[in-house]
């Protein structure tokens, strides 16, 4: 069985890199020596939203 690989578009391209933008942002402030208190929680938050994105494009067929 043949795998169609799709490529991204640009619009999808702009949310994956806001998503993994904010994860980056989020690990920085996480680990800081003087933390946001809220960060490991935007943190947490910022993987899952970067997670499902992801796992719904390759189910989709695209290639990530």
């Amino acid at each position: 069985m043949e795998v169609c690989e799709r490529k991204l578009s640009s619009y999808h391209e702009a949310i994956l890199t806001f998503f993994r933008n904010q994860v980056d942002t989020f690990e920085y402030e996480a680990y800081m020596i003087k933390r946001n208190p809220r960060a490991q929680t935007s943190l947490y938050l910022a993987r899952q939203q970067l997670k499902s994105f992801v796992e719904e494009l390759r189910r989709d067929g695209y290639n990530i």
